[in-house]
């Protein structure tokens, strides 16, 4: 009797390499045809027992249903399928094509240009990439606000949990085109897709992760990652001291190779016969140790060129300084090519840095004229009083400025700020309701209306510290900044500013709310100690390493310090 799913399988296969092209003369096709099949046979172990075999056919045959699913009928699939990766890596940055970095395989890959992206529109094109079902995850799935699609349940073999991440494919789809915003400026928001600028960070604008970031990251293959604005700008100051430091150590290296390489060659003699020697020798083994964990090819390249010369001795175990200082002499330009490759990524990690600031900055400006008002003129206001009555003309006046407060609160786009502003809606729509209702003066009706008011204005507090402290970096530890450059004597006298205004002037503070009396012990603790550290370091002639070394870490501390962390908390108890 024959295996019906078996020719089933055969068929589905072959129909998928003519819809690939893999069946024609195209090498590059048949090429990944092949690589694509090896994953039926072989495991990371090597090749599959004949068990493990037949449940990975089971698989792949949902993979290709998965795929010949998204290819037929797609007759314009093969104008844009790419020939090579170089073609797919020179298209422009499109969502379209940063979905495909992430979900497509290689020999589904399409190439979409500008005109593309103007005759059909964002939203057509990532419609018609073809996903791999192989390639998501779970975690992928949560990210996009698709948990429903997650395969649960004990008992389910692979080939089942394969298909039903298949069967998550339109509505991945449809979140991609539909759910995602660019990171855009305001002047941007009114352009037309093929003008937009693309980065690898886009909000999310609707659904249960409705204003976090999904980003992309190419760590041993590209993944998507989930991130709040906040997290986010800090995490490229993170990469982008990390690609600093790697210059610098570069650098170093190149300089201390240049040295050896003029000792050696005018005076061999002198440093083989003294103790000069042994401490070259040192030096290039710790150059090499350096590099131990390195998988970019430029390093790779280097680290491959000194260890060949730590001896100074050629093939032949003879001492040879020349034709070692001949292999070094190309580590050179392998640095420099990782130096210029580091500066292109620093580029675009600074252009993103400027996006994800502006972002922060447009958030926390929303309440910075509320807060101001309440800081000055907190003994004339209404809302803070609870026993003196409430007329109908100052009502109404009331209600309008609230509304002005509530609308500006609705711009509010990134979390945490997101749900900073939803907290901030409700409270007005309580303190609203009361002050058009006949209990506009019941006592303690106001006094709940004046622990709302009251933690609208701790939230407005903490925006503005925010906004000072990210000043505050800019002007003394703008990246790349040399901390020996810095006047500390001024960044001192800037963090008191600071710790002076956020200790000033204290608005009811009989009203108590735990979740702010939390986290604003813990920034009185962190401007205080930031300070101290700064004045220790200029205290009694230290050291310049003292005062560097307190530089990083008030720099540290600074980037690192999250006053949002109580969000996700609070949002919990609800």
């Amino acid at each position: 009797m024959k295996d019906n799913s078996k020719n089933s399988t055969h068929s589905e296969y072959r129909q998928y390499l003519d819809l690939i092209g893999a069946n024609s003369s195209n090498p590059y096709m048949q090429t990944l045809a092949r690589e694509d099949v090896t994953y039926v046979f072989f495991d990371e172990n090597g090749p599959r027992t004949e068990q493990s075999l037949q449940r990975a056919i089971k698989t792949y045959r949902e993979v290709i249903r998965a795929k010949v699913d998204q290819l037929s009928g797609d007759q314009d699939f093969p104008k844009r399928q790419v020939s090579d990766l170089e073609k797919f890596k020179q298209a422009p940055r499109t969502r379209a094509k940063t979905a495909q970095d992430v979900l497509t395989a290689k020999p589904e890959l399409q190439a979409f240009n500008r005109e593309d992206v103007a005759e059909h529109g964002e939203e057509s094109l990532i419609q018609s990439i073809k996903m791999d079902p192989r390639k998501i995850t779970d975690s992928m799935l949560r990210n996009f606000g698709l948990d429903q699609y997650i395969p649960t349940g004990k008992g389910l073999s692979e080939d089942e949990r394969m298909k039903m991440r298949a069967e998550a494919i339109p509505a991945i789809k449809d979140f991609l085109a539909r759910g995602m915003s660019p990171l855009n400026y305001y002047h941007e928001e009114n352009q037309r897709p093929e003008q937009h600028s693309y980065f690898r960070l886009s909000r999310i604008t609707q659904g249960k992760n409705e204003g976090m970031l999904l980003g992309t990251q190419n760590n041993e293959g590209s993944r998507m990652f989930l991130t709040d604005v906040h997290s986010a700008f800090r995490r490229v100051g993170h990469i982008e001291d990390s690609y600093a430091k790697e210059m610098r150590k570069l650098h170093d290296i190149q300089y201390a190779l240049d040295r050896i390489a003029n000792r050696v060659a005018s005076a061999w003699s002198e440093v083989r016969d003294g103790s000069e020697f042994e401490e070259i020798k040192a030096k290039l083994c710790g150059m090499v140790e350096s590099l131990q964990f390195v998988k970019n090819p430029h390093k790779l390249k280097m680290k491959k060129s000194i260890e060949r010369c730590l001896n100074f001795k050629d093939k032949k175990d003879r001492l040879n300084p020349m034709s070692r200082l001949a292999i070094l002499a190309p580590v050179r330009a392998e640095i420099a090519k990782r130096i210029a490759e580091s500066g292109r990524i620093l580029g675009y990690l600074a252009s993103d840095r400027v996006r994800l600031q502006n972002a922060i900055m447009e958030q926390t400006d929303v309440l910075s004229d509320f807060h101001d008002e309440v800081q000055k003129d907190s003994d004339k206001l209404s809302l803070l009083q609870p026993k003196k009555e409430i007329t109908e003309v100052k009502s109404q006046r009331v209600v309008t400025n609230l509304t002005v407060l509530r609308n500006q609160c609705e711009s509010m786009r990134f979390e945490p700020y997101l749900s900073l502003a939803k907290a901030i809606m409700e409270e007005i729509e309580g303190i609203v309701a009361l002050l058009k209702s006949d209990k506009v003066n019941d006592i303690n009706e106001r006094e709940k209306a004046k622990k709302s008011f009251v933690m609208i204005y701790l939230v407005s507090k903490l925006l503005k510290l925010e906004k000072d402290l990210m000043e505050l970096r800019d002007q003394f530890f703008a990246p790349q900044q040399s901390l020996e450059n810095i006047y500390v004597k001024a960044l001192i006298a800037r963090i008191k500013e600071i710790e002076a205004e956020f200790k000033g002037k204290p608005v009811a503070p009989e009203v108590e709310i735990k979740e702010f009396s939390d986290i604003f012990g813990e920034v009185y603790k962190l401007l205080g100690e930031v300070r101290k550290t700064g004045e220790q370091s200029l205290r009694n002639g230290a050291p310049r390493e003292q005062r560097v070394t307190a530089l990083q870490e008030i720099s540290a501390r600074l980037k690192a310090f999250n006053p949002y962390g109580f969000i996700s908390s609070q949002s919990q108890t609800k």
